[in-house]
């Protein structure tokens, strides 16, 4: 615990001192490159991220300063055996970019093959004039409330008239800060971002009981569109906006809200259903976080094991030697106490644009690798 303790202060120090801001201009290099690196320099890039963006919530010390201290410690030390094969513990906080990753996949692998065979599927947004009064975590608690209850009135309505109909609503909550060119004040902004299927009508039926239920709510603000993988990751990814990146600064990395407003988001959704299903057992059951289990099973093409407990030998092969290699925020990557890095982030580059933001694997040109 001491090395972690020590890695916290030295990170504290470089984020204050504005060190760790990756760039993306060094130029490529040409070096033999892996699949499970990749996935590990993303991962990377994630932890990176989170901690850039964790320090303002750090330094609010609310109620969450235990549970945000959780998360810079997420992945903070890896172990890795004589094998290759790698081990880590996750904090599963809603708030932490390496976390999300595995909780956008776990949600995938569960929930697309459902979804690749539902007809007539539409992505459809839905949200309401409450939000322009929903200025404090008081007033969006009570707005998130009145929303679910009225979205699970207008299910019943629909099952009534189309029978059992699948349906994965995701709650994600933005933040009006007052800058926007259309709209002034400060808001909270919850809405909702459905997947069902339309080929009967139901989702012009949910939009059209919507409006009847939320008489003020523009027409305008709702949308139908038509559902592809997109989609599916839209509805996946964070329930809130988690950084924010400065293009013009080379990729540093800011919240999105004041921090204050981070927080309150965080509060009002602990504990709640961020994604929630509808359709019996035609939909399997899923909570937001995942198990250990479920983190293994998306880890496991990587070569790693999620949450396992491991000292200087591994349990299973007290023969086999285990080495450890600590997060530098500074690195971009995981270093060991002989100064052995767990992978260079300079051989991945190509990953990223030159805002730091990832480029989709099918866009990327991966250089050539040297004999």
């Amino acid at each position: 615990m001491a090395n972690l303790q020590t890695n916290y202060n030295s990170c504290k120090h470089e984020l204050q001192q504005g060190a760790g801001v990756f760039l993306d201009t060094l130029a490529r290099t040409h070096a033999v490159y892996s699949k499970p690196n990749e996935n590990m320099a993303k991962r990377a890039k994630a932890k990176k991220t989170t901690l850039k963006y964790l320090w303002p919530l750090l330094e609010l010390k609310s109620q969450r300063e235990a549970a945000y201290r959780d998360t810079f410690y997420c992945n903070t030390q890896i172990a890795k055996t004589g094998n290759g094969k790698t081990y880590s513990k996750f904090c599963k906080k809603r708030w932490c970019a390496v976390c999300c990753r595995i909780r956008t996949s776990v949600l995938i692998n569960q929930y697309k093959p459902v979804l690749d065979k539902l007809e007539g599927k539409v992505f459809v947004t839905l949200t309401t004039n409450l939000t322009n009064n929903c200025t404090n975590r008081r007033r969006l608690s009570a707005t998130i409330n009145t929303y679910a209850k009225h979205f699970a009135l207008i299910w019943n309505r629909i099952k009534k008239k189309h029978g059992t109909t699948i349906v994965l609503k995701k709650l994600e909550v933005t933040y009006n800060s007052g800058n926007g060119l259309t709209r002034t004040g400060e808001y909270f902004h919850p809405h909702y971002h459905v997947i069902m299927p339309n080929d009967k009508g139901q989702a012009d039926m949910l939009v059209s009981e919507w409006l009847k239920d939320f008489p003020d709510a523009s027409a305008d603000a709702q949308s139908i569109v038509k559902a592809d993988d997109d989609s599916v990751m839209e509805l996946f990814k964070y329930f809130a906006k988690l950084f924010d990146t400065a293009k013009a600064n080379y990729g540093i990395i800011n919240l999105p809200y004041p921090a204050e407003r981070m927080d309150d988001i965080f509060a009002v959704c602990e504990g709640r259903r961020i994604i929630q299903t509808y359709g019996g057992r035609l939909l399997p059951k899923l909570d937001d976080d995942f198990s250990d289990e479920q983190a293994n099973e998306v880890l496991s093409s990587e070569g790693e094991s999620s949450s396992a407990e491991v000292t200087s030998t591994n349990a299973s092969n007290p023969d086999e030697p285990v080495k450890f290699y600590n997060w530098n925020q500074k690195a971009g990557t995981w270093i060991a106490d002989d100064g052995e890095m767990l992978f260079d982030p300079k051989d991945y580059e190509y990953l990223w644009d030159k805002h730091g933001n990832e480029i989709p694997q099918k866009k990327y040109i991966q250089p050539i690798a040297q004999a």
